[in-house]
C-alpha cells in the first residue's frame, strides 16, 4: 500500500519545498515505508505519529512545519486530515467530563514541568517584547503587565479580591499577592498540579488556591465578590458551545462598577477545531477560540476596551521551553527517565517497553514543543489578551495607555 502513497506524500512536500530523504536539515527522512500510508490517510495525527514512533524524522522539525504551514499545497492532493470533532451537548456533565481528561496533561510528573517551565512554572505565554533577556524575567514581564491592566494598585476601602480563573501552579496568584498586596483566588481543576500550587504559594499570605470547576463558581461565590478576574491559559479547554456560560459566570462573579477581565488565551485563525495529533496526545478536548468567538459570546455581558496581540512571544517562549526540556532530559539517568516516564499513555503505548515508551515519549514532547514554535513563528495561531468591564462599570479608562511598549509590527530574527 506504501507504493501508492509514496507519491502523494512526496509530491504534497514538495509543494512546501521539502523533499522526503533530502540532504537539507528541514527535509524529511522517512525510515520505515508505513509511515506514507499513516501520513496520507491520518493527517496531522498520522504525521506526528510516524514522528513518535521513530518511522520519521528531521533535523529542523520547526522549518519543517513552518514551510507546510505557509506553502500553497492547494494543488497537492493528500486524503482530508482525520479530526475528532466531539459533538457535545451544552450542559455541565460534559464540562465535567472533558475536565478529567484535560488534567491529565497537568498530572504528569511535576519534575517535567519544573525543569521545562524554570522558576516561574507559568504554562503560557511570556511577554518578551518589553526587553526581557530570559525567560524568567519575560514570564515576570508578562505577571507584571496583567496586574498594570487590572489596576491592582488602584485605592480602594479594603483589599482588592482577584479570582484567577484555571490557577495552574499557582505562579500568577503567588506574584500578584506578593506585588499588590491582594486576595487572590486560584480555581483548578488538576489535583497533582494544584498540591504543587499549594506548596509553592504556602508561604504567599492571602492566595486561597481551590479544586473547583469555573461552572460551580456561583455556589462558592455571591455574585459581585470579586474586584478583578483573570483567566491565562485555560479559555483554550472551555471550547466554543461553552463560552455563554462562561461569560456569564465571569459577568456574575465580577464587581460590576469597578471591576475588570483580563482574559489571556491563544486564538485560532480559522473555525473552531483541535488539531488531530493535540487532541489525541496533548490537550484532549481542547479547542482555540475562532475569530470573533470571543467577542461573540462576551458582548452582552462585558465592554471589550482593548485588544493586545503577541503571538510572536509564543514561539520565542515555546523555544526556551523545548531548550529548558532537552537541557534537563540529558541531565538525568536512564533509571530516572524510565522511572518517570516509562509508564507514559499506557491507553496508546501497552505493546511497548519501557525503554521504548521513554524514547516515545521523549520524541513526542520535542515534536509537540517544536510543532507549536512553528505554528506561531508561520501565525497561523495568535496569542491575545482581552481587556473587558461590565457595561455598568464606572472606573477610570483601560487599555491602551497601560501598555508601554508596543511592537506590534515586528518580526524576530531566526531563533538558534
Amino acid at each position: 500500500m506504501h507504493r501508492f502513497y509514496r507519491p502523494i506524500v512526496c509530491d504534497y512536500f514538495a509543494h512546501a519545498g521539502i523533499m522526503v530523504n533530502g540532504p537539507r536539515p528541514f527535509d524529511l527522512q522517512v525510515r520505515d515505508n508505513r509511515a506514507y500510508t499513516r501520513m496520507a490517510c491520518g493527517g496531522t495525527l498520522g504525521f506526528g505519529e510516524s514522528i513518535v514512533d521513530g518511522s520519521a524524522e528531521a533535523q529542523d522539525m520547526i522549518e519543517l512545519v513552518r514551510r507546510v504551514l505557509t506553502a500553497d499545497t492547494r494543488d497537492a492532493f493528500m486524503p482530508i486530515e482525520v479530526i475528532m470533532d466531539l459533538k457535545e451537548k451544552i450542559d455541565f456533565r460534559n464540562i465535567q467530563a472533558r475536565a478529567k481528561k484535560i488534567a491529565g496533561h497537568y498530572d504528569l510528573p511535576t519534575a517535567l514541568y519544573e525543569n521545562k517551565l524554570g522558576s516561574e512554572m507559568s504554562y503560557t505565554c511570556a511577554l518578551w517584547e518589553d526587553g526581557a533577556s530570559n525567560l524568567a524575567e519575560a514570564q515576570t514581564d508578562k505577571k507584571r503587565l496583567i496586574g498594570e491592566k487590572l489596576r491592582l494598585n488602584r485605592k480602594s476601602r479594603r483589599q482588592l479580591r482577584v479570582l484567577d480563573i484555571g490557577c495552574g501552579w499557582g505562579s500568577l496568584a503567588k506574584f500578584l499577592a506578593g506585588e499588590y498586596g491582594v486576595v487572590v483566588v486560584g480555581i483548578n481543576i488538576s489535583p497533582g498540579q494544584l498540591k504543587t500550587a499549594r506548596e509553592r504559594c504556602a508561604n504567599t499570605p492571602n492566595v486561597t488556591l481551590e479544586e473547583l470547576n469555573f461552572v460551580n463558581l456561583p455556589s462558592k461565590f455571591d455574585d459581585g465578590y470579586f474586584d478583578a478576574i483573570v483567566s491565562v491559559g485555560m479559555f483554550e479547554h472551555v471550547r466554543v458551545e461553552n463560552y455563554k456560560i462562561y461569560f456569564e459566570i465571569a459577568r456574575r462573579m465580577l464587581e460590576p462598577k469597578q471591576g475588570i477581565f483580563l482574559l489571556h488565551s491563544i486564538a485560532g485563525v480559522k473555525a473552531a477545531h483541535n488539531e488531530g495529533f493535540h487532541e489525541k496526545y496533548i490537550f484532549p478536548g481542547g479547542q482555540l477560540p475562532p475569530p470573533g468567538s470571543v467577542e461573540l459570546a462576551s458582548f452582552k455581558h462585558f465592554l471589550t476596551w482593548d485588544t493586545h496581540e503577541f503571538g510572536l512571544d509564543y514561539a520565542k517562549t515555546l523555544h526556551a521551553w523545548r531548550d529548558n526540556f532537552n537541557a534537563w532530559w540529558d541531565s538525568i539517568s536512564p533509571y530516572e527517565r524510565r522511572t518517570l516516564f516509562g509508564n507514559s499513555f499506557p491507553q496508546f503505548w501497552g505493546n511497548c517497553s519501557p525503554e521504548e515508551r521513554v524514547l516515545r515519549f521523549y520524541r513526542l514532547w520535542n515534536y509537540y514543543l517544536s510543532m507549536d514554535e512553528a505554528v506561531f513563528l508561520a501565525r497561523h495561531a495568535m496569542l491575545k489578551q482581552w481587556l473587558m468591564t461590565t457595561p455598568q462599570y464606572e472606573g477610570e479608562p483601560i487599555g491602551e495607555k497601560i501598555r508601554h511598549v508596543r511592537h506590534l509590527s515586528k518580526t524576530y530574527e531566526p531563533l538558534v
